[in-house]
């Protein structure tokens, strides 16, 4: 039998928070092991509870970004996944330059919050499917600008790996 994915979740939101832990819940094998609110409460969980994943806000007290690039620095690091309400491109590309695999947008449903777990787990990446396009459409002014090689990066985990639905 597969081990649980293990799973920290960090949101400065309580409330949402909440309700992705509850969402997770409907995997029986997906265990919550840490909740944090900060960059700091982060960064501490996954040296203390060594989850195979960690979700993160961006916009959080201490910076998601900041905690990503902390975490991927840790001995033993989970894969990192950012779960934000931002779009914005450069912020995806920062945080995949920070060493996260995932860029989750908030408003996602909870099978599809699971289904993106399961294939980050499986040593995949996940992009929310219509902020992947939206990147690649943009792919002649990203090559051009200065996180070419972010760009490269997610092309090719998008042609690798994401499935769209």
């Amino acid at each position: 039998m597969a081990d649980k994915t293990r799973i920290v979740v960090v949101d400065d939101h309580a409330l949402l928070r909440a309700g992705l832990v509850r969402a997770l819940a409907l995997d029986s094998m997906i265990e919550i092991v840490g909740e944090g609110a900060s960059a700091a409460d982060a960064i501490e969980l996954a040296r203390i509870h060594d989850p195979d994943l960690i979700l993160l806000d961006i916009s959080m007290p201490g910076n998601g970004i900041e905690a990503a690039r902390a975490i991927r620095d840790l001995p033993n690091p989970p894969r990192v996944v950012m779960l934000t309400v931002s779009a914005d491109d450069d912020d995806v590309v920062r945080a995949l330059e920070a060493g996260a695999v995932g860029y989750i947008l908030k408003g996602i449903d909870a099978r599809d919050i699971i289904m993106a777990v399961t294939s980050v787990k499986a040593d995949g990446s996940f992009i929310s499917p219509d902020l992947a396009l939206r990147l690649l459409s943009n792919n002649t002014r990203v090559q051009a600008g200065p996180h070419a090689a972010a760009a490269k990066q997610i092309r090719g985990e998008f042609e690798g790996s994401v499935e769209l639905h």
